[in-house]
């Protein structure tokens, strides 16, 4: 059973549209395109359970992203542009599940239960 053939899956509505490829700025090719660096474990400390949540999305599908390109690569024979990317989007998501895992040890050990989430909101760790 399937979604039906005239149903159209849209994205959350948290999430801004993908902007079409004529629209997006373009690099001279001569750059190397811009990314950005791991989160620290203090920043992600200060962020709320949903910021926390939202960005595990985010960095979920950036994974995906970075798998499928590396694939691509492969079969080409080429490169990945700024490799580094992986290891920046691992590091921030295990450090997410450490942020995450401290906030259930000190609910614990208050006697919260284990409750990871702030203002009364419950959620499971990400796997």
């Amino acid at each position: 059973m399937g979604a039906p053939k005239n149903m159209q899956l849209r994205p959350p509505p948290s999430f801004p549209p993908s902007l079409p490829p004529s629209l997006l700025p373009s690099l001279p090719p001569s750059l190397p395109p811009q990314v950005g660096r791991a989160w620290s474990s203090d920043e992600l400390r200060r962020k709320s359970f949903d910021d926390l949540h939202k960005l595990w999305y985010v960095l979920y599908k950036e994974r995906n992203v970075l798998l499928t390109e590396e694939a691509a690569c492969k079969r080409n024979r080429g490169n990945l542009p700024s490799p580094e990317r992986k290891s920046r989007v691992r590091k921030s998501m295990g450090r997410i599940k450490q942020v995450l895992k401290e906030r259930a040890l000190e609910a614990q050990r208050k006697g919260d239960g284990g409750n990871v989430g702030e203002e009364g909101k419950e959620g499971p760790l990400p796997q």
